[in-house]
């Protein structure tokens, strides 16, 4: 069992920033899966979504994972007939 991630950056370049994250990551990992996250070196599928997490900063990510806020994408990028009507939407149910 390898080490859940490793500080040898040093904490003048950034690693300060990316302590709390990381750890509540692997803490939360550890936790659920009862093994330590292998994000220096993934291999297993679970690992491999953790890395991604902390490392895959893509811009359309946030808005194509909220099932509202995608349907104006879908509409801009393949058209309408391809947007599934909204039956209800908000933070109360009627």
């Amino acid at each position: 069992m390898g080490v859940a991630f490793s500080f040898s950056s040093g904490f003048e370049q950034g690693a300060a920033r990316d302590f709390m994250p990381r750890s509540r990551i692997a803490l939360t990992y550890a936790w659920r899966h009862r093994r330590l996250v292998q994000c220096d070196s993934p291999e297993r599928f679970t690992d491999w979504i953790q890395w991604r997490k902390l490392n895959d900063r893509d811009a359309l990510k946030p808005p194509l994972a909220d099932k509202v806020a995608v349907k104006a994408h879908v509409a801009r990028v393949l058209g309408n007939e391809w947007v599934t009507p909204t039956l209800w939407s908000g933070v109360e149910l009627p």
